[in-house]
Parts: structure tokens; sequence; C-alpha cells
């Protein structure tokens, strides 16, 4: 792979340049190849597009305070009128992070504080693969930098600054790592752990694109062993029984996958007391009764440990490639999806 300026500077994990980059870009001296940027970023993400002769005024880090609390958006868009717009895109960007604190939700608050006679607006949530989908603010349209391919190789931008080393870094880079390797053959349970968590983040967050396949998957690190790992889930396996709120989800392991039953919020196994243990050891029960029947060939079913307080089952899938391996995760999901889905409505 070519030098690329932003790995260079080391500024390829940080969110504030690309930022400024993409602000840069919206509100391009040359007005006319501006707002042909913003239009043609309106088309690929599927909003209106903004009309050619508005004033369009483009801020970073725009700052509204909200009951005490400072809120800075990333890159707010104005049309028309810098007081009273007529139209206001909202652009959370992310490269790596997930969404702050109820973040999306205080951006659509604070703007209809700030500007509340405005009604035409547009709320995007940029994020370049594993962020958040579960947004506080569903008023946000989650776009990954990859769906922006056909805007950073129109032949009209290319001679932006640094917009082809954008396009290489933030949009080809992963398809040429992972698409081109994943039929090689690898012994990916030890030595290509790593590479192999960053081709499923990769790869997934692609699948979720579709709205049949809602899921959400990320890599992690673990503050007490030091593993890396990814973790996989779907919204619907967040389930509250007589009150109390449960999360299912896979977690990783160099030679296995944990399908993990948990309190949610979070709650340690050994804090649990009286209806709601009795009630979590009942669920868990069925969970771990049917996970035991799962067939499918090259997953194999291992036996928990003895202090898997919240496991519901371990599985190890047997696959010579990474494209191998993500065939068999997607299928083991499938039958693992109707099983949560019974026991919930149980």
């Amino acid at each position: 792979m070519k030098d690329n300026a932003f790995e260079i500077l080391g500024i390829q994990n940080k969110e504030l340049p690309v930022s400024n980059l993409l602000s840069y870009y919206f509100d391009y001296q040359d007005q006319e190849i501006g707002i042909k940027f913003l239009n043609k970023f309106c088309e690929e993400i599927g909003i209106d597009k903004v009309c050619e002769t508005k004033k369009v005024y483009v801020d970073r880090e725009y700052p509204i305070k909200v009951n005490g609390r400072n809120n800075f958006i990333d890159i707010l868009i104005r049309i028309s009128d810098e007081e009273k717009p007529e139209r206001i895109i909202c652009i959370e960007n992310k490269v790596y992070s997930n969404e702050g604190y109820e973040q999306t939700k205080r951006y659509v608050e604070a703007l209809d504080k700030e500007f509340p006679m405005c009604k035409n607006r547009d709320y995007i949530y940029l994020t370049k693969d594993n962020s958040s989908i579960d947004l506080s603010d569903h008023n946000f349209k989650h776009i990954r930098y990859h769906k922006l391919d056909k805007l950073f190789t129109n032949n009209e931008f290319t001679k932006l600054p640094l917009i082809n080393d954008f396009c290489d870094y933030y949009i080809m880079r992963d398809k040429y790592r992972y698409e081109s390797k994943e039929e090689e053959r690898k012994d990916i349970s030890k030595e290509n752990y790593s590479e192999l968590i960053d081709y499923v983040v990769y790869k997934f967050n692609r699948y979720i694109e579709d709205e049949k396949f809602p899921f959400y998957c990320a890599r992690g690190k673990s503050d007490k062993s030091a593993g890396i790992y990814y973790q996989l889930y779907k919204l619907s396996w967040n389930f509250t029984k007589k009150g109390y709120d449960f999360t299912v989800h896979f977690e990783s392991t160099i030679n296995s996958l944990a399908l993990h039953f948990e309190r949610n919020p979070y709650i340690p196994y050994s804090k649990l007391r009286g209806k709601e243990l009795e009630l979590f050891n009942k669920i868990r029960a069925k969970f771990r009764e049917k996970m035991l029947n799962i067939n499918i060939k090259d997953v194999i079913v291992n036996r928990l440990r003895g202090n898997a307080d919240l496991s519901i089952a371990n599985f190890t899938i047997i696959a010579k490639t990474f494209k191998e391996y993500s065939i068999m995760l997607l299928e083991l999901i499938e039958v693992v999806d109707k099983i949560i889905i019974d026991v919930i409505k149980s």
C-alpha cells in the first residue's frame, strides 16, 4: 500500500482532522466546487440537495448550551441565512469511537432550542465502520464512509487537497486489505486472530446496512486481561422479563466464541440476589438447554466451564479461510437468533 498523508502525520485515528477536512470540502473557497461537493454528498446519502443559488454556512464544533451543558456539533451546515436558516444539516463524525452518552439525543434537543423556526433538518451520523448503530436519537441517519466512494472518486473533486489520501485510507483501504485476501488459507485461531477480528468487523458492518440484518459488531479490548475480541449482537437480543432488563451477545476469544447472557446494564453474577437471581438462572437454563441442540457442520459446541456464570454457550468455528469463517458465523447467528427469540417469547 502506498504512503498515505494521514498515516505519515499520525492522525488517521483522530476525528478532529477528518472533520476539519470534510468541513473544508463543504465550504471550499471555490464556491461552485463546494456546493457541488455538498450536493454530491447529499445525493450519496439519500437526502435532498441544496439549491445552488442559496448561501451556505459551514461551521466546525458549533457550540450550543442546553441545561447547563455544552454541546459541540462536529459540522453544522446552515442554508440561506446564518441566524434563521431555512434548513440545517447536522453531521456527527466518528472514526472509531462510539456515541457519547445520549449525544445524538442532546444534539437534536440543542438544535430545537437554537433554531426553533427551522423545520427542515437532516441529522447525519458519519462513521468509518464499527461505531454505534443503536443511537439515542433515531432522527440521525447512520452513514459509513465507504458508502461515499462515488463522492471521493468523482472526477470533479480528485484535485481537492488530500482527497485521494482520504479515499485511499478511509474508503478503499479495508476493501483492498480484506477482500483480496479473504480466501487465503490461514491458521485463524492463533497468529492471525487480530486480523480476523478486523475482518469480521469489516465484513459485518457491511452486512448490517441491510435492514434485514440489524447487528452491531465492534472490536474491543479487555481492561483486565488486555485481550482483544470482537463483540456481535442483534438489537432484539436486549429484552425485559418481569421488570428486569437482559442482553445476549457473542464475544470472541482466540480459540472460541462465547455467547454471554447478562443483566443490562451489566451486573456481576455474584451481585445478583433473590428473585432477580432466580429469574436469571431460570432463563439461563433455558438458553443452555436449547443451545446444546445446535448442529452445524464445522461448528463445535464446547462444554461450558464450571465457573461460566454469564455464558450460555461456547462455540469453535472450524475454517481454513476468513471467508469460510464469516460464512459459518452467519449460519451460527441465524440458528442462535431463532433460539434467543424463542426463549424471549416463552
